[in-house]
């Protein structure tokens, strides 16, 4: 009886991990339409290397990354047209944005959106951008707790 129960509550962790990773992964989809730029330019790629550099999220990049990022601001002129070379530098410059307090805030307000139906009043809204930022920073982050009392 007991190995049964086991087995059941494992089977369901094991569904609820799969369903936690899936929201994580498409809150993140969505993160990278709201806030990355869709086209990307010189201008862009100087504008992430400084701030991977400024939120530290430069020692986090794998090695890969960095000597892309470097060679792109030393190679391209004017903008990307390479498709491969966009979704690259696309999901590099997610990576950095997640280095922020915004863009933590704004994927775990996508997520919790996506697992629980808050949708339908979210769609109607005018500021979208900020509704989410709101529901993001209320949302009982360690980050805001562990100072203690305001």
């Amino acid at each position: 009886m007991t190995t049964q129960l086991a087995t059941a509550l494992a089977q369901q962790a094991e569904q609820w991990g799969e369903a936690s990773r899936h929201a994580t992964e498409k809150a993140k989809a969505i993160l990278a339409t709201l806030i990355l730029p869709q086209t990307i330019t010189k201008y862009e790629i100087e504008r992430y290397y400084r701030k991977a550099h400024r939120t530290q999220a430069w020692r986090n990049l794998p090695k890969e990354a960095r000597a892309l990022i470097q060679a792109a601001r030393k190679t391209i002129k004017t903008k990307v047209r390479s498709p491969t070379l966009h979704t690259t530098l696309t999901k590099i410059f997610l990576q950095i944005e997640l280095h922020t307090l915004k863009a933590k805030a704004l994927l775990k307000a996508i997520t919790k959106l996506l697992t629980t139906p808050l949708t339908h009043t979210l769609t109607h809204s005018k500021n979208l951008l900020a509704r989410l930022l709101v529901i993001g920073l209320n949302e009982g982050d360690d980050y805001f707790t562990s100072w203690g009392t305001w």
